[in-house]
């Protein structure tokens, strides 16, 4: 015959339970700790990157104003320069169009010729 020799099993003794549920505890608190500095650590990093950015933004801006403001100077030559130059291309020996007059403006303005108001040969 069967008999009962069931035993019930042994219950963990209240001080393991108590120290089971502080290591939880603790391991729960570490990893908020550690969650926190990694938010923080994260933060930092876009707003670093976020003053980098403008910052390069800012750059791009003013070398794009300086470009423009270096090529004012040469723009304003051209224009004043233009309704009383004539420049004769039957010299030039090159590849490019005879209607390409401000290359051969800019040449000119390169190689410090002055007319006066005068005929240029290029």
């Amino acid at each position: 015959p069967l008999t009962s020799t069931w035993l019930p099993r042994p219950q963990p003794v209240k001080s393991e339970l108590d120290e089971e549920e502080e290591r939880r505890k603790r391991r729960r608190e570490k990893n908020k700790v550690a969650a926190s500095r990694w938010r923080n650590k994260k933060e930092e990093q876009t707003e670093l990157l976020q003053q980098q950015s403008e910052r390069l933004e800012l750059m791009n801006e003013l070398k794009t104003q300086t470009e423009e403001l270096k090529q004012e100077p040469q723009q304003l030559i051209i224009n004043r320069h233009r309704p009383t130059c004539i420049v004769r291309t039957d010299s030039v020996r090159t590849d490019s169009a005879p209607e390409d007059f401000l290359v051969l403006f800019l040449l000119l303005i390169s190689s410090a010729v002055h007319c006066g108001g005068g005929v240029h040969s290029v």
